[in-house]
């Protein structure tokens, strides 16, 4: 029984020209097919080609009209089971109407498996309506299309920035949400459109114009500022950031966000004096002590420069928003040498700032040492800072002082070079004048017989320039005969 029925089965195969397929994608494109003999006959492929090659063959049959049907076929049967009904264009017996059922089997790697049927139509009697199936289902995608259109219109109409969108090759204003009609002062899309395509509604520089042309042809992305001339005569600061892409329809469009920056300058001052800081700061933290809380302010992302391996940390803090208190525990543990910083914890902890910032006209710094640090980097301060006085609010910056460490020792070697100088000039000279050209800052050291580091230097801060009193001297002291020449010294530029 079971015999007869597969050889009926086979019969039936073989008459109604259905034949079997097998095809893989690789990383997401379809590059080989394998087929049956049946399914040999039904595309028309020669004998002997690679499935690489029969892969192509057949794509390359496919009525181009009918090939995004094709594409969203593949899709489904990613998916699951689908089917679809095409043209197909037969090298010997021309184009036919042919249906396809499949689905994808199993995923290996990056290869995806898909096995399926292909029947031959044109010769069946199909009891439907005139329209075919494959009108059918291109009707069903333009519903899908206006309903996805629709659905991303009524999420981009709550945003709180500005939206629109304009087709490229003729500058229709294809979309604007409440906030971009706000902005550009304009109750409906209709009453900005004509101004729109005149480019009358915005001022932008020469090469910001420039980078906008572009996106005509290339896929990229443009941020700017400019002022946009509302329709209601009101002018807006604004931060713009435009982008090309492909609509649900295939055309090429320019998607823009909006933001009215025309009230926000205190914002981008304190956004101006934060770029200043992160340039002199490895990063920036906000710390609310009285809430215990902390915020990453830098505007890159924390690096190894202080010793802060964020993996690391990550593995010990108890979750992705930590109190202040345990992230300083938690550093300290991991990356500050104990034995040369034994008072980190105490001296940063929420009490001691709170106390400390109350008492010194809200600001102190901090030095502490890191522990086996990849790059060598051992001392760090931190400049704390109170945001206002009527909260615990700090900005705390951080940043690697080495170099400033080496310069401290590289002056106090200085300081004692000069003191030896001072002790071996002490039996020759009552006064020595040290003068910086520059600012012509004066120290004078005073000299006896018995000079110590302490009693050596004695800073004068009398207010008289040093040439000018140099030049009273020498007119009061120095002999005639000398006058002349050594007043030439009397002026910086000629010493």
């Amino acid at each position: 029984m079971k015999n007869n029925l597969y050889l009926e089965i086979e019969e039936y195969k073989d008459k109604c020209l259905v034949g079997y397929w097998k095809m893989e994608k690789e990383d997401g494109i379809t590059v080989r097919m394998y087929v049956d003999d049946n399914m040999q006959a039904l595309i028309g492929v020669p004998d002997g080609y690679t499935p690489e090659e029969c892969c192509q063959f057949f794509m390359h049959h496919i009525m181009p009209e009918d090939i995004p049907l094709i594409i969203e076929y593949e899709k489904e049967m990613m998916r699951g089971s689908a089917e679809v009904v095409y043209r197909y264009n037969h090298p010997e017996k021309g184009e036919m109407k042919v249906r396809c059922a499949g689905r994808r089997i199993r995923t290996e790697g990056n290869v995806d498996v898909m096995v399926g049927d292909h029947k031959e139509l044109s010769g069946t009697v199909q009891i439907e309506d005139k329209n075919n199936e494959s009108h059918f289902l291109q009707r069903s995608r333009d519903i899908q299309l206006k309903e996805s259109k629709d659905y991303y219109w009524q999420l981009m109409d709550k945003a709180s920035c500005g939206i629109l969108v304009y087709r490229i090759k003729d500058h229709e204003l294809l979309y604007m949400n409440g906030e971009a009609l706000r902005i550009y002062g304009a109750k409906s899309r209709d009453e900005v459109a004509e101004k729109w395509k005149t480019g009358r509604l915005y001022e932008v520089d020469k090469a910001t114009t420039e980078r906008l042309i572009k996106l005509r042809t290339e896929d990229a992305d443009v941020e700017f500022e400019c002022i946009i001339s509302g329709i209601d005569g009101k002018r807006r600061n604004a931060l713009v950031h435009s982008e090309a892409t492909v609509s649900l329809e295939g055309e090429r469009c320019i998607y823009s966000t909006v933001l009215d920056i025309s009230e926000n300058r205190t914002l981008k001052n304190e956004r101006a004096v934060l770029n200043t800081l992160s340039k002199d700061y490895t990063f920036i933290n906000l710390c609310d002590l009285k809430e215990d809380s902390v915020i990453d302010l830098s505007f890159s992302e924390i690096d190894y420069s202080i010793g802060a391996d964020k993996e690391k940390m990550l593995m010990h803090l108890s979750s992705d928003k930590p109190a202040y208190s345990e992230v300083i525990k938690v550093y300290f543990d991991l990356f500050v040498d104990k034995e040369k910083s034994p008072s980190f914890l105490n001296v940063l902890s929420v009490e001691n700032l709170m106390k400390c910032l109350s008492e010194h006209n809200d600001q102190m710094t901090y030095r502490y040492h890191l522990k086996n640090h990849q790059d060598g980097v051992e001392n760090i301060e931190i400049s704390i800072n109170r945001v206002s006085d009527d909260d615990f609010r700090v900005v705390m910056g951080f940043r690697i002082i080495d170099e400033v460490i080496n310069d401290e020792k590289r002056q106090k070697k200085e300081v004692e070079r000069r003191l030896d100088q001072i002790r071996g000039l002490a039996s020759q000279f009552a006064i020595l004048y040290f003068v910086n050209l520059d600012t012509l800052e004066t120290e004078n050291y005073y000299l006896d017989n018995e000079i110590t580091p302490d009693k050596a230097k004695e800073n004068d801060k009398d207010s008289e320039n040093f040439f000018e009193a140099f030049k009273t001297s020498m007119v009061t002291f120095a002999h005639p005969d000398y006058q002349e020449e050594l007043l030439k010294y009397d002026s910086p530029e000629y010493m």
